[in-house]
């Protein structure tokens, strides 16, 4: 009896250390995806809303600095 005890308490412990190592976790997040990233570059790469549609022609056109 001693001897099945250990042995299923063995298997629980494998099980739980396959389950663990196994299942998929999440990667770390990338810059991209987080809000409060401090990357001085962030700036740089963001796009600029500089066009502006004519209302008469539907195009689009850079936008004057006045």
């Amino acid at each position: 009896m001693t001897r099945i005890l250990f042995f299923l308490i063995l298997i629980g412990i494998a099980v739980w250390y396959y389950r663990r190592w196994t299942t998929p976790r999440p990667t770390t997040r990338r810059p991209a995806q987080d809000p409060h990233s401090t990357d001085p570059y962030r700036t740089r790469r963001e796009a600029v809303t500089t066009l502006v549609k004519d209302p008469k022609t539907g195009e689009y056109r850079v936008e004057k600095e006045d």
